[in-house]
Order: structure tokens, then sequence, then C-alpha cells
């Protein structure tokens, strides 16, 4: 079953293309801007607390490293 919504779109059309434009011409920075959300989703909505101190963990061994930094990820 469709709902059909009476309430206006606040996005229009010409701003959706140009997103789209954006991110084909992107994917690099549309692949960190969801990692980043994908993550404050799961830390707000799913994580456990030893999940929490887990990535805590993580986070600061990061930070220590950040001025050792070579370019590479993990």
């Amino acid at each position: 079953m469709h709902i059909i919504s009476t309430m206006p779109k606040k996005t229009s059309e010409a701003q959706l293309k140009a997103t789209r434009t954006y991110d084909q011409k992107n994917p690099e920075q549309r692949k960190h801007r969801n990692y980043k959300s994908n993550a404050k989703h799961f830390i707000r909505n799913y994580a456990t607390d030893e999940e929490l101190s887990e990535l805590t963990e993580l986070i600061e061994a990061k930070q220590a490293n950040r001025g050792n930094n070579t370019g590479e990820t993990n």
C-alpha cells in the first residue's frame, strides 16, 4: 500500500539533480560522508557499552598516532 503525502517536498528538483551530479563527480567525498553518518547512527542508536569502550580505545589510538600519520588508513 502506498501512502500519498500531501506535504510539499522540501528540496527542489534542481537541488536534487545538483546533489546527484556532485556525488557522481566526488565519489570519495560521498563515501566519507556516508561512513561518517553510519558511524554516528550506530553510536547513537545501537552501540552497547562494550562497543562504545572499544570505539573509544580506537579513537584514542588514532589521536595518539595523528602526528605519525603517513596518509595510510586502517
